[in-house]
């Protein structure tokens, strides 16, 4: 699955682990790394730097993440010299906040753009009293994205994101076209949730092709 915009590419597709060389080594946190310059990618017993997010401002940068049910987020500007960003969303990172730290690196640039891939949905995502005390602990309500069914709770990350985390950017220019649930849709997709495994998984990449 790939799309463009001018000067900008984007695409997921599935991959076995070591098919591809990560950028960062994801951890579930908030921490981003900034590159002005490509990182080498051609040791695979390298060590690479714990994030959960890569921003490049360089010519023909190209970053990518993992996801096997995470939001898979990415970030673009209409500036043809603008920043491209890669973010690995998973309810933990979003709770610390990943994604409003990667805005506020970014929302100086004009027109800056969202695309969020596919994760898991809130038909699917299911949680326990102390995924909603973990919230209410750092001070975050997650009551209104909260759903109950069948005697259990649940979470819109989702909705979450696009409504909280990215409140201040314009709906028109967040885009959801690749969204679909990882646990349920058809055909499926990498799933930890659903498969106990994230190998394989969707590695969601995006590349200025200039």
């Amino acid at each position: 699955m790939t799309g463009s915009f001018f000067s900008i590419e984007w695409g997921y597709c599935v991959e076995k682990k070591g098919e591809s060389l990560p950028l960062v080594e994801q951890v579930h946190g908030n921490e981003i790394l900034q590159l002005d310059k490509p990182r080498p990618l051609k040791d695979s017993a390298a060590v690479v730097p714990q994030a959960d997010g890569v921003i490049a401002q360089y010519s023909k940068a190209q970053v990518h993440v993992y996801t096997a049910d995470c939001l898979p987020i990415l970030f673009f500007t209409e500036e043809p010299d603008g920043p491209i960003a890669a973010i690995h969303a998973g309810w933990k990172g979003v709770r610390k906040g990943i994604v409003q730290k990667a805005y506020q690196e970014l929302s100086g640039f004009k027109n800056l753009h969202v695309l969020i891939g596919p994760a898991i949905g809130s038909c699917c995502f299911a949680v326990r009293e102390d995924f909603i005390h973990e919230w209410e602990e750092a001070n975050l309500s997650p009551h209104n994205f909260l759903t109950r069914k069948n005697n259990r709770d649940y979470f819109n990350l989702l909705s979450y994101v696009t409504q909280e985390a990215l409140a201040a950017l314009p709906q028109s220019q967040i885009h959801l076209d690749w969204f679909r649930c990882t646990v349920c849709s058809h055909p499926s997709l990498p799933s930890f949730r659903r498969n106990k495994s994230a190998n394989p998984r969707i590695r969601t990449w995006i590349r200025k092709t200039t």
